[in-house]
């Protein structure tokens, strides 16, 4: 099953999103934060990694360098940055 890890530091988009995943057959694992999710990037290896941009202490910009920087990881884990604001997203970016 692939995992897909959910950063975001507010619970109702995380819990949205695992929902969404969860019924297209996808294991989903949740991180708050920054910090969070570097360990769960390090102990659950996931298979694509789905974050807020704008979350406070580490960024999801900053966590996306650092995920991109690990050696230890798969070649390419791709992952999608969600920006939380007033207007509709007018594109969501997948890098892989």
């Amino acid at each position: 099953m692939t995992t897909v890890l959910l950063v975001d530091d507010e619970p109702i988009v995380r819990e949205v999103v695992a929902r969404y995943l969860r019924r297209e057959g996808f294991e989903t694992i949740e991180a708050g934060d920054g910090d969070t999710a570097r360990g769960l990037v390090e102990t659950a290896q996931p298979s694509l990694v789905v974050l807020d941009v704008m979350m406070p202490g580490m960024d999801g910009l900053a966590l996306c360098r650092w995920i991109r920087a690990r050696s230890d990881l798969p070649e390419r884990v791709p992952s999608c940055r969600i920006r939380g604001t007033k207007r509709p997203p007018r594109r969501v970016i997948l890098r892989v």
